[in-house]
């Protein structure tokens, strides 16, 4: 059950890749917990599905955030979009702002 489910999952994510061209793509909540049982029928049908220009620029990966992942991915998508924050430099420059000294 979990081959043929990881192999459909697989195959709609080949899809993703070939029309947008992620580098990563995580997989979290129940479909994590399955951990190989699932991950390895999803990685053979991207392998099978991916287009061979694409298929060694994604690597599959299992969440490593469990529950908070959604929330948290979303927090800093929301930080990193706001104009609010625009201004200050990406975590780890030494770069700030003129008006911030």
């Amino acid at each position: 059950m979990l081959r043929v489910a990881g192999a459909r999952t697989g195959a709609v994510l080949a899809g993703v890749v070939n029309a947008v061209g992620p580098g990563v793509i995580v997989l979290g909540g129940e479909l994590a917990r399955a951990k190989d049982a699932l991950l390895d029928p999803v990685r053979e049908a991207l392998d099978a599905h991916v287009l061979p220009l694409a298929r060694g620029r994604v690597t599959l990966l299992p969440a490593g955030l469990g529950e908070a992942g959604g929330a948290l991915g979303g927090v800093a998508l929301a930080l990193h979009e706001s104009p609010l924050l625009a201004r200050y430099p990406e975590p780890g420059s030494e770069d700030l702002p003129e008006d911030a000294a």
